[in-house]
């Protein structure tokens, strides 16, 4: 490419690159030219790869790597041995055919200090989420606020689920590692207002932006992974970054229950300072070692700071969606149905608005209108509701155990470490699955996602259909001598068999929606999926506790005050400021009630989070039929455009 001197260089793979070609489906680019004019030995034999006089006739994979690099450093080997000629001139593809098959990424030299220095970023979001979801409890009661639980959950989702569907588009035209930087500036800077919250609404201000950067770093390390790694090598390593994830995840509630026990009242904040300078020593590797893979990235960066480029940002509809992100999302942390109505108002006007937006105004989009259809448009759905159970799961979980069972906040983070680890190994096994089949064949590596999911979402609902159970069921315990730790064992088994099946559809899901597109629109289609993740966590969550939060009110209130309980209303008082008065303070008297109404609540939120759990089942299964009936839908939803 040309510009050598730009400050962003194109990734330019030396004799060590790594080739995979597709043997079934290859690139008018790739196929060996019949014309004789171009033939070995002919005069015009060393004219492959030179530039034209077009903008867009450099012969580039979709990774904007010049083919004529990729022919020298393979020897003019298309890998099966046979010699790869170059097209005549006038035979140069156009843009949109400059654009590879998806198996075709050349794999850079610095592969894996690539992975490293974004996978780090990823380790910090994962154990920043679980450290709160093991610690809101604690951190909640510390500041006389357990009532607004479900504040400091949703704070953080809401300005996920905001910005996530963005990183895509803007990482298209401002770079992948510019992005990439902001979006751990951000987080970082939550961290730290984090560490010196005094007030839960301090706190979940912190909290949200936090947020802002924290849900990208995770889309972003896909989208990256994407441009270097070859669609049949993306379900292991997406795996692997799934493992790395589900680390962090594991990590965090020990880190945290160790913080805890050592300064009970204010350990936690130890823990969000920490990360302050981690996530600097990560911004430092993406400085160093993440660039720009994708098509005619050089010209794009020098065009980024040109009022053209802001101007493909879609505005009026990021603003909208936003809109429709929060209303629905308040939809289900509000107190009365007049509240209830006005969100659900909003979220319909607006969302009318956004769909106009879409596809009468905008010329560039958040979201491609085609990733709104068919299997996209189910895979979204099922991502959703899949992720509203395990976060719901996630959040209601710690509530049980410390509560009604009386856990440690040590032991709660271990329990609830090897559960969310159970995440990573069925990423792994995901990411085998696929990788165990050698064809790279794109349709058969996408019905291979399907069937994956399909199994994914049954462990999701096998296992939110035991923790149903067990929590219906289980007695509550007093003191800790009290816990039957068998039936604790069985609702470990079950909340670890959701998370297996958790990663199997993460992975799954993600390879069949950036399969179905190829290279040109995965940053797009990886933002939604990950916006659909990001409702799915926040709805989920905030459905979950304000169920939980509604029939604790409503069951205690009606116990000690409208009973006439002796010192009712300041025992009622204190039971919504503060959970860990029931062991530290409630009159004895009370304790197996209130312990009870707490189990009940939970048992409640349980029987939705079942219901998310088959909506999520039902929703794979019918992409299955989808996919098994259509014949309409080709392999690339770009030709249906």
């Amino acid at each position: 490419m040309g510009m050598p001197n730009s400050r962003y260089p194109p990734r330019q793979p030396t004799h060590q690159t790594t080739r995979v070609n597709t043997p079934t489906e290859t690139s008018p680019l790739l196929q060996p030219n019949t014309d004789n004019a171009s033939a070995p030995g002919s005069k015009n034999h060393n004219k492959k790869g030179r530039k034209g006089s077009g903008p867009h006739s450099p012969v580039l994979n979709g990774n904007g790597i010049n083919s004529k690099t990729i022919k020298n450093n393979n020897s003019n080997n298309n890998g099966n041995g046979q010699r790869r000629h170059s097209p005549p001139q006038h035979q140069l593809p156009t843009q949109q055919a400059t654009y590879l098959e998806p198996d075709e990424v050349a794999i850079p030299d610095n592969l894996w200090l690539i992975i490293i220095s974004i996978w780090t970023g990823s380790f910090l979001s994962a154990a920043d989420s679980t450290i709160v979801a093991t610690t809101t409890n604690k951190i909640a009661s510390s500041m006389h606020g357990s009532n607004q639980l479900t504040w400091i959950a949703a704070s953080y989702l809401i300005t996920n689920a905001i910005f996530q569907p963005l990183c895509g588009k803007i990482s298209e035209i401002y770079g992948r590692r510019t992005t990439l930087l902001i979006a751990q500036f951000w987080f970082g800077l939550g961290c730290l207002c984090c560490c010196f919250s005094q007030t839960v609404l301090q706190f979940s201000l912190a909290r949200a932006i936090t947020g802002v950067g924290g849900g990208r770093l995770s889309a972003l390390s896909s989208i990256i992974v994407t441009d270097v790694v070859p669609l049949r090598l993306r379900g292991m390593f997406q795996g692997y970054a799934n493992l790395m994830y589900g680390l962090g995840q594991f990590l965090g509630p020990v880190i945290g229950g160790l913080f805890i026990t050592v300064n009970e009242n204010n350990g936690w904040r130890w823990m969000f300072g920490l990360q302050v300078p981690l996530v600097m020593v990560a911004s430092w590797l993406v400085y160093n070692n993440v660039h720009e893979f994708i098509l005619f990235a050089e010209q794009r960066m020098l065009l980024r700071s040109e009022w053209s480029s802001f101007k493909k940002i879609d505005l009026p509809g990021s603003l909208t969606l936003s809109v429709v992100i929060v209303s629905f999302i308040m939809m289900f942390n509000s107190q009365t149905s007049l509240q209830f109505g006005l969100c659900l108002g909003t979220t319909i006007v607006f969302g009318i608005l956004f769909w106009a937006v879409e596809c009468y105004l905008a010329t560039e989009h958040i979201i491609p209108p085609f990733a709104f259809r068919g299997v996209l448009r189910l895979s979204a759905i099922a991502v959703m509701f899949g992720t509203m159970t395990i976060y719901g799961l996630n959040f209601i979980i710690p509530i049980y155990l410390q509560v009604v069972q009386d856990f440690t906040s040590l032991q709660l983070s271990i329990f609830n470490g090897f559960g969310v680890f159970s995440v990573s190994i069925g990423s792994l096994l995901a990411g085998w699955f696929l990788k165990h089949e050698k064809s790279t064949n794109v349709d058969i590596i996408l019905k291979n996602s399907v069937n994956a999911s399909i199994l994914g979402f049954f462990s999701v609902f096998a296992g939110a259909l035991l923790c149903m159970l067990v929590t219906i069921n289980a007695k509550p315990s007093v003191t800790q001598d009290q816990i039957d730790w068998l039936t604790i064992l069985l609702f470990g088994g079950s909340y670890f068999l959701s998370g297996v099946g958790y990663g199997i559809y993460l992975v799954s899901l993600l390879i069949l929606v950036v399969g179905k597109v190829g290279l040109k629109h995965q940053a797009s289609v990886t933002g939604m999926n990950y916006l659909f993740r990001s409702i799915g966590s926040a709805s989920g969550t905030g459905i979950t506790l304000s169920i939980n939060g509604s029939i604790l009110k409503k069951e205690l209130y009606s116990f000690f005050v409208k009973k006439g309980k002796p010192g009712g209303k300041a025992i009622y008082q204190h039971l919504m400021d503060d959970s860990f008065y029931i062991r530290d303070g409630l009159p004895e008297k009370y304790i197996r009630k209130v312990l009870k109404v707490y189990r009940e609540s939970v048992g409640d939120a349980m029987v939705l989070i079942t219901l998310m759990a088959s909506a999520a089942l039902v929703s794979s299964l019918i992409i299955r039929l989808h996919i098994t009936f259509s014949n309409k839908e080709s392999r690339s939803l770009l030709h249906s455009v």
